[in-house]
């Protein structure tokens, strides 16, 4: 049958609901199902994500200031005066990890994206925490490839609303940018 299945701990907003209504008929067109693994976050449940992609990638015990439950906490990197969690969340951008800041907060690490180098560039908080995005997650076989197939054609048929979608290999997920219509 295919479609998309949102997972129980998505958070949907009015502004990106729409956009997933209509990928989802192409998901049923396809014959495809595929997973709505993110939605709204709060900059708690950002910094969690940052602190998982840390233990996936064997980083919290070189960064444990990086491990506390604390957003706003500060401590001196290198004479700067920098969150807790920023040097480490710099370290996963310069390992090709795509993550926003739970604050907007300078990449403190070389980091390079669309050729363009952003270490010392403010990196503003996840679109997620404004409700403007939501991620499609790989399958089972760790791969993006299908869902991208549906998400391209789907993108090239103009949905009102869906403005972009970035494909994050490392968090096998296919992240959709959208817009209030």
């Amino acid at each position: 049958m295919g479609g998309l299945i949102i997972k129980p701990t998505v958070i949907l907003t009015p502004i990106i609901s729409p956009v997933i209504a209509a990928l989802n008929s192409f998901f049923v067109k396809f014959n495809k199902d595929a997973y709505v693994t993110s939605g709204l976050r709060d900059a708690d449940i950002q910094l969690s994500i940052i602190q998982h992609y840390l233990i996936v990638n064997k980083l919290d015990l070189e960064y444990p200031d990086a491990m506390l439950r604390q957003i706003d906490a500060k401590m001196l990197f290198e004479g700067k005066d920098v969150y807790c969690w920023q040097p480490a969340w710099s370290k996963l951008l310069n390992l090709g990890v795509i993550i926003n800041p739970p604050r907007d907060a300078e990449c403190l690490m070389s980091y390079i994206r669309s050729g363009v180098e952003k270490k010392g560039q403010i990196i503003q908080t996840s679109p997620h925490m404004r409700g403007t995005a939501f991620d499609i997650g790989g399958g089972e076989d760790k791969s993006t490839n299908d869902e991208l197939l549906v998400v391209h054609f789907a993108f090239t048929q103009r949905i009102p609303g869906f403005i972009n979608y970035l494909v994050e290999p490392r968090n096998n997920a296919i992240h959709c940018d959208c817009r209030k219509v």
